[in-house]
């Protein structure tokens, strides 16, 4: 199945950039597997959901055929206050929304409306945002089987307390079973 691009937007404030983007990594390989984040530019490695994390994904539905189907990776509950969370370096929440094609006829494939949001905690405890949504700086590829999804956006991650950080997050979140909601 073909990639939707997707353009990143920020979120939050701040004042000064990099100007120079992350070295590329590779492209997600749809050969690996489980659910997992890698974030160049802020992160050493690429970091794995651990046992402790939660992943859900649901498809919903409407008897007016509108649906999407929505994707969440998170390692711990943190939040931008907390010192990074339990793992500072190392936890992420990750969400993905695909709208069903038929919600649209020029959107064909989703991408019009797909987004990704990502948040982390870098090293120092800081946390950051980068979400990417439209056509121009992402790429968000569900599997056929519906129960996963891949994903790297670019983009200034945007933190209340540090300035802005130009990353590269890919990653994958996958589901053992996709939760059905009729609305």
């Amino acid at each position: 199945m073909t990639g939707m691009l997707v353009s990143a937007a920020v979120s939050g404030c701040s004042t000064a950039e990099r100007s120079v983007a992350p070295e590329p990594e590779s492209s997600v390989d749809s050969s690996e597997t489980g659910t997992w984040l890698r974030v160049v530019g802020a992160w050493p490695e690429r970091v794995t959901l651990p046992t402790a994390g939660t992943v859900d994904c649901t498809r919903h539905s409407s008897d007016h055929g509108y649906g999407y189907r929505a994707f969440d990776a998170r390692t711990s509950d943190f939040t931008e206050y907390d010192a990074g969370g339990e793992r500072p370096g190392h936890d992420f929440d990750v969400s993905v929304y695909i709208p069903n094609a038929d919600n649209d006829t020029d959107n064909t494939d989703g991408s019009s409306s797909s987004h990704v949001m990502v948040q982390f905690s870098d090293p120092q405890g800081r946390f950051f945002r980068l979400t990417g949504s439209g056509t121009d700086d992402a790429t968000i590829t569900p599997s056929p089987d519906g129960t996963s999804v891949s994903f790297e956006v670019t983009g200034s991650a945007t933190s209340i307390d540090a300035d802005p950080l130009l990353v590269r997050a890919a990653g994958r979140i996958h589901c053992d079973a996709v939760t059905e909601q009729t609305y």
